[in-house]
This record gives structure tokens, C-alpha cells and sequence, in this order.
């Protein structure tokens, strides 16, 4: 019961749409229609405010970090700590509020990480800096989340543990694929797109078009996923 607990309120902790209520009290505008049309810090920084992707932030990794030390509070063991994590991850991402929709689940992977392997974190940052400015920082996520199952493993870390972060992987990368819901915005062919989603968490090729194009009839009688 206690477990069952915990993974029912670290997929609600998940949930808790913090873009997109940040863009609903301050500006009054829904995040979902504007920008990348994520329901996350990025976004918030592009259509609302710069300042406000760090209150928005920390809430985010946040949710990850509470659901995995409550499972640890109710004495579930590792296995069932990596599963609430990732249970709230899942949360952000299809978030129950939003009608299943959400952002990209950066932020609440980051606070698991913090909570389950808070040194791969350490070793990770400055990676993550040093490829932030090589390449760009869809594409240094990515790689940084590719490579924490391979840390995890070498680092003798619990082997639910390593799995957990192929979880974590899988979750983000299917999320960068499924992008907007029942659309594509580009003209280029299904494998280019797939390909545009996956190392650039966008559907076109230039990021000022994608963030700066105008929402469609579509989105503003539907919201869409991101």
C-alpha cells in the first residue's frame, strides 16, 4: 500500500504544471499556444519571463526530488525509489492536469539524479557546460543523459539504479519524439523530422523559426503537447 502510495503521488507531484501556471499568473497567456509550445522553464524563458525559469526551475527538480525521498520516507527499497522517479517524470511530461500534455521532464530528471546518484551530477555539469558551447543545449542533454546509465554501471552503482537511467533516457527521448501532438511543422519528410525532434527538440532545422512562428488555428482551439 505504501508503495502503491508513493507512485500515485510522485506521478502527481509530476503533474503539477509549474510552466504553465508561471505563464497563466503572470502574464496571463497559455505557454502550450506560444513559443516551442513546451510546458517548461525553456518556454517560460522564451514567452514570459527570463527571470522566472528559475523559480520555475528549482520547483521542477523539485518534483523529482520529493518523489524519490518519499518512496525512501515509506522505507521502499532502491528499486521502488527509481520507479517513483521516474513515475514523476512521466508526470511532467503527460501531466493528468493538462490533459496529458507537458514539457520535456529536464528538470524533474535532474532532481531524481540529485536525490539517486548525486555524483554523476558533479561530473555531468561541467561536461554539460563544455558541450553547451560546442553544440547546443537540446543536443548536450541528450548526450548527458545517454551517458548516465554507462556512468551509473561503471560506477558500481545498484543495477536498478542504472536501469532506472536507461528509464529516464527512454522517457525523454520518446517525449522529444511523440513532439506536438497531431502535427508536424515541417514540410521535410517524416525521418528528417523524427531526426529534428530527437537532437534538436524541434520539428525545423532553425530555432528562431520554430520559436518565433505564430500559433496556428489548431493550437488555439486545441493545446498542444511539446
Amino acid at each position: 500500500m505504501h508503495i502503491a502510495i508513493s507512485l500515485v503521488v510522485a506521478y502527481l507531484l509530476g503533474s503539477f504544471p509549474t510552466a504553465y501556471l508561471a505563464g497563466r499568473f503572470t502574464k496571463g497567456v497559455d505557454i502550450r499556444k506560444l513559443g516551442s509550445g513546451s510546458v517548461g522553464g525553456s518556454n517560460v524563458a522564451t514567452v514570459v519571463s527570463r527571470w522566472l525559469v528559475f523559480p520555475v526551475g528549482i520547483i521542477d527538480v523539485g518534483k523529482g526530488m520529493l518523489a524519490v525521498l518519499l518512496a525512501k520516507w515509506l522505507d521502499a527499497d532502491i528499486a521502488w525509489q527509481v520507479i517513483a522517479g521516474l513515475f514523476a517524470i512521466a508526470g511532467h511530461n503527460w501531466s493528468i492536469f493538462l490533459g496529458f500534455v507537458g514539457g520535456r521532464g529536464i528538470g524533474t530528471s535532474v532532481g531524481v539524479l540529485l536525490v539517486l546518484f548525486p555524483l554523476a551530477f558533479v561530473v555531468l555539469l561541467p561536461v554539460f557546460g563544455l558541450m553547451l558551447l560546442i553544440f547546443n543545449a537540446p543536443l548536450a542533454f541528450l548526450m548527458c543523459f545517454t551517458a548516465l546509465p554507462i556512468i551509473s554501471w561503471g560506477m558500481g552503482k545498484p543495477t536498478a539504479v542504472t536501469l532506472g537511467f536507461m528509464g529516464v533516457f527512454l522517457i525523454l527521448a520518446a517525449k522529444r519524439l511523440l513532439g506536438n501532438k497531431g502535427k508536424a511543422e515541417s514540410k521535410e519528410g517524416w525521418p528528417r523530422i523524427l531526426l529534428y525532434r530527437l537532437f534538436l527538440d524541434r520539428d525545423v532545422r532553425d530555432k528562431n523559426d520554430w520559436i518565433r512562428r505564430q500559433p496556428t488555428q489548431t493550437d488555439l482551439s486545441e493545446p498542444q503537447d511539446s
